[in-house]
C-alpha cells in the first residue's frame, strides 16, 4: 500500500471512511489473498462496525 487515509463523518459521527492507494491492483490482490484476514483476525477490527462497502477505482482524477 503506497498511502491510507482514515476519517470520520462530521455529519455522522458513527460514518467513517478510508481511501487507500496501492501501487496496483495486482498488489491489492495479493494483500487480500495473503495478509488481509490475519490483521484483520488479530487487530478484532470486526467488532469495530456493523456494515461495509468497498469501491475499487483502477484510478483517480483530480
Amino acid at each position: 500500500m503506497a498511502s491510507s487515509v482514515k476519517s470520520c463523518n462530521r455529519n455522522e459521527p458513527c460514518e467513517a471512511g478510508i481511501l487507500s492507494v496501492w501501487k496496483d491492483l495486482h498488489c491489492h490482490q495479493r494483500f487480500m489473498q495473503h495478509q488481509h484476514d490475519e490483521i484483520f483476525a488479530k487487530s478484532d477490527q470486526g467488532s469495530t462496525y456493523t456494515n461495509i462497502s468497498v469501491d475499487i477505482f483502477e484510478s483517480i482524477s483530480i
